[in-house]
């Protein structure tokens, strides 16, 4: 796997990589989870982003990233509602909706609005998730890997 050097933890199996991984406490193995996550999965928020539709307000563009979840080990990718952004409509976007319309009291129809699920943008997540997934399947071993030699090498500096 890696080469042993002053700075760099020598691992020759992933079995040991584990091993030691089991004995770690549960906040720095999910430190440890998230920033391989949050490396992994940038290219999927990028691409998303980069294919998201921009708007009257740009604000599902901006709102699309990545947020660790609450208590657990993994991460959300996708339109954040929270912080400050507001990609309250991203749901909307990616799968299209009904025709929407009310009746006067004449009875006359009024159309509201409506997402074409065949626009070219919809379906910009699934799209991009689809396009990235084999490369953060790949990355997210390596991503692992290196975050835990950090975390050992941080661990014995601190220790020094």
């Amino acid at each position: 796997m890696s080469k042993a050097t002053d700075r760099v933890i020598e691992t020759y199996g992933i079995d040991a990589l584990e091993k030691t991984f089991e004995n770690f406490q549960y906040k720095d193995k999910r430190k440890i989870l998230i920033a391989a996550f949050r490396k992994a999965t940038r290219p999927l928020s990028d691409l998303a982003r980069s294919n998201a539709p921009v708007g009257k307000t740009g604000n599902l563009k901006r709102s699309i990233g990545q947020v660790p979840m609450r208590g657990e080990m993994g991460m959300w990718i996708g339109a954040r509602v929270i912080g400050g952004y507001r990609g309250f409509h991203g749901h909307l976007v990616e799968d299209g909706t009904v025709d929407r319309f009310y009746i006067t009291k004449k009875g006359n129809k009024h159309a509201t609005g409506h997402m074409s699920v065949t626009k070219p943008y919809s379906g910009f997540f699934r799209k991009a998730a689809r396009a990235t997934e084999a490369q953060a399947i790949r990355s997210i071993e390596s991503d692992w890997h290196d975050a835990i030699a950090r975390f050992i090498i941080r661990s014995k500096k601190k220790d020094s």
